[in-house]
């Protein structure tokens, strides 16, 4: 029941934590010291993490600060070995550890029971959705390894904690003429789908996703609104329209292939991809607030793509990502593309129209990985926007072979302006 501060190293090298101390918000300057309740010498090293490989925790309880402390934060302060260059970061209240697993595997049978729009395959191991416009009463989670098949043009409307949780493939076959439709009840909003652990890969065509609020199902909440965990995906013509969540689509350690998406109307970012391979191929992101593509540790091409009314990045490669785009079309975003963490961005044969603030950036965001690099080749875009390119000494951005000229920026300062996004 104590509180406690969780340290964890994500990088290979180790980590030595100097000091670890209360401070006030900004401007003030109040600091108030840290009292572990056991006892703690510092400085201390937290052992790197070998690539591929869960990184290991330290837990250490602390008796709160005296007073009201209830404005204070946590900051811990931190060299990475061999270096003395020193590094703040303040910790983030989280969510305390679950009593229970929130992915309870249900019985089929009562699947079926609260469910009577599905049809149990025992030949295929699937359910099936009878066509037709169903309103899905309780939340449906399917039991593990089982599949949901759903027919051109089904409509499916759920409560406001409605969502689809499932640990395996999701084949949607929707039509051109007679596509299939997830949506809230009454044009309200619900909470999303979950596809996670998946051995087949799931297909959906066609498939219409519509006002999604981010799921959060039994004290577990994730970013994406539909999200793709370790479970390859085939994404051919489906559409992600008003969605509040963090991401409209997270995809998370997998392969996919999007063919002509279409991503409208998203609160924060549409396209999320984390450690993944796939292509996309075709198709609009319109009226985006956050970033329209954003990936970390991936490998993504892009290609035929047109971004407008992009409130942060038209494509944001981070992480040691690799970016090939060809013949994409940026309007109106807050910045065109970005390579930031060691990443390596290529776009060619693209048109840069109306910025807020830079065509093209790369910047190191992150101290653990280093610079970025973006090269352009063949981009069609006014004068007004080669003025507005933004190089970070130590990272590289060229157009066609030229090398632009970089400066030192603090992009701490520029993040949190709002300028490079969040």
């Amino acid at each position: 029941k104590q509180p406690y501060l969780e340290l964890s190293n994500l990088m290979w090298v180790p980590v030595e934590v100097a000091q670890i101390r209360w401070v006030a918000p900004a401007p003030s300057t109040h600091t108030v010291v840290f009292s572990p309740s056991s006892v703690l010498k510092i400085p201390f090293k937290l052992q790197g993490t070998p690539l591929d490989s869960r990184p290991a925790s330290r837990l250490i309880p602390y008796n709160p600060p005296p007073g009201k402390g209830g404005d204070l934060i946590l900051e811990v302060t931190s060299r990475m070995q061999g270096d003395d260059q020193l590094f703040t970061s303040q910790a983030v209240p989280y969510y305390s550890p679950l009593k229970r697993h929130p992915l309870s595997a249900p019985a089929l049978q009562d699947v079926l029971t609260q469910h009577p729009f599905l049809v149990w395959n025992k030949s295929a191991r699937s359910l099936a959705v009878k066509s037709g416009t169903w309103q899905v009463a309780h939340p449906l989670v399917l039991p593990p390894n089982i599949g949901l098949v759903v027919s051109a043009g089904t409509r499916l409307q759920f409560k406001l904690d409605g969502l689809i949780l499932s640990q395996g493939p999701l084949l949607f076959e929707g039509a051109k003429e007679s596509p299939i439709t997830l949506e809230g009840i009454g044009n309200h909003s619900w909470l999303g789908v979950v596809a996670m652990k998946s051995e087949t890969p799931s297909r959906w065509a066609h498939v219409q996703v519509r006002n999604t609020s981010g799921v959060r199902y039994h004290g577990w909440e994730i970013t994406g609104a539909v999200t793709f965990y370790k479970s390859e995906v085939l994404l051919d013509h489906c559409s992600f329209v008003g969605n509040t969540a963090e991401d409209a689509l997270n995809i998370v350690q997998s392969k996919f292939h999007m063919i002509n998406p279409r991503f409208e109307s998203a609160a924060s970012d549409a396209f999320d991809g984390d450690f993944v391979q796939g292509d996309i191929d075709g198709g609009t992101f319109e009226k985006i607030q956050g970033d329209a593509i954003d990936v970390s540790g991936s490998q993504v091409n892009v290609r035929d793509v047109r971004l407008q009314g992009i409130g942060d990045k038209g494509i944001s490669a981070g992480e040691k990502s690799v970016v090939h785009a060809d013949r994409v079309e940026f309007e109106e975003t807050g910045i065109a593309a970005a390579s930031k963490d060691l990443s390596l961005l290529e776009i060619s044969n693209s048109r840069i129209g109306r910025v807020r603030y830079f065509s093209l950036a790369a910047y190191e965001k992150k101290p653990e990985y280093g610079p970025g690099t973006l090269n352009a080749v063949n981009l069609n875009t006014q004068e007004e926007n080669i003025k507005k390119i933004f190089v970070q000494t130590g990272s590289h951005v060229t157009c066609d072979g030229s090398q632009i000229v970089s400066k030192d920026f603090d992009t701490k300062a520029l993040y949190q302006a709002g300028i490079l996004g969040n």
